[in-house]
Parts: structure tokens; C-alpha cells; sequence
């Protein structure tokens, strides 16, 4: 992406967030924050301006929650140590976010054992499918990358939903 498009892109941005900044909620609203696909567009690059403003304006609207959509790191390595170096640049920048982050893994995230386990590392989450409750709430968070099913909500993590949506249905629910 070059220059111009980046700069055109956070303008739009920018312009997109002035509302939210300064409207009036109630103390039962739930603001929420999602974005994703953060990682380099190869390895060993910089991570962009742009995501770093991102994080920055998110800050800024205070949400109370995030849900990153996956794709946190480069990730396709053979290289443990820059898997490591990809993993730590990333945590230092998600760590300057103040609201609670929901990760959803995307294909960079879970693409082999070694991935996985440096996404759970950072993030704390053993479950590529889950739901949480924010004011009333349920959101629901699903794994559409599993391999030989992608786009597809199938088997194990299907019965899940059905039952969480069972259980929840007097909430309401985001999906």
C-alpha cells in the first residue's frame, strides 16, 4: 500500500471516528472497537503507521471492549526466534491498549503448532472459538479458518454455538 492510500485511508478514519468521539452514551451502551489483520505484509518489515494509529484513536474513543480479528504476526517461519521477535513487537504495542482485547485467531495465528502456541502465549486464549458478556450482551467469537472447513462452522465448534445460542436466547447476542 502506498503512501497516498495510507494517508487517504486515515483521513477517512479520522473523519469516521468524530462522531463516536464525542457522542453521548448511556451507562448500559456497549462500545465496542474491532479491527485486524495487523500483521507485516512481510517478514521482517516494520509494523505499519497506520495500525499504530489504530491503537492510538481506539485509545482515544475508550471503548469497552476490542475484538482483534486475527492475523497478529507475519507468522509463515520456520524461525522460532523470529516468530519470538514478530510476537514481542506486537505484545508491546497491544500493551498500550486500555480497554479489553478479545483475539480471534486468524490463519497467521494458528497455522502450525509453533504459531499457536506463541498466539496463546501472548494472548492467553486456548480457544480459537468462545463468547464472552459485556452489559447484557453475549458476544460470540468463531473460527472460520479451521483447515478443510474454511468459511464453514462444522462439527465441535457448530454443537458449541448451537448451545450457546440456546442458552443465551433471551440476550441479546453478536456473532
Amino acid at each position: 500500500m502506498n503512501l497516498k492510500k495510507i494517508a487517504v485511508f486515515l483521513f477517512v478514519f479520522s473523519l469516521l471516528l468524530q462522531p463516536a468521539l464525542h457522542a453521548e452514551t448511556k451507562d448500559d451502551d456497549v462500545i465496542f472497537v474491532v479491527f485486524g489483520g495487523s500483521r507485516v505484509a512481510f517478514q521482517g518489515v516494520p509494523i505499519p503507521v497506520a495500525y499504530k494509529r489504530i491503537l492510538t484513536e481506539t485509545n482515544l474513543i475508550n471503548p469497552d471492549l476490542v475484538v482483534h480479528t486475527g492475523d497478529l504476526v507475519f507468522g509463515y517461519s520456520d524461525s522460532e526466534e523470529q516468530l519470538k521477535i514478530e510476537y514481542s513487537n506486537m505484545g508491546k504495542l497491544i500493551s498500550t491498549m486500555a480497554p479489553k482485547i478479545y483475539f480471534v485467531p486468524g490463519n497467521h495465528d494458528f497455522q502450525n503448532p509453533l504459531t499457536t502456541n506463541y498466539f496463546i502465549g501472548m494472548t492467553g486464549q486456548k480457544k480459537d472459538y468462545f463468547s464472552f458478556d459485556q452489559k447484557g450482551v453475549t458476544f460470540i467469537i468463531l473460527n472460520t479458518r479451521v483447515p478443510d472447513q474454511v468459511g464453514e462452522i462444522t462439527g465441535q465448534q457448530r454443537k458449541w454455538l448451537e448451545s450457546e445460542l440456546e442458552k443465551k436466547k433471551e440476550f441479546p447476542s453478536l456473532l
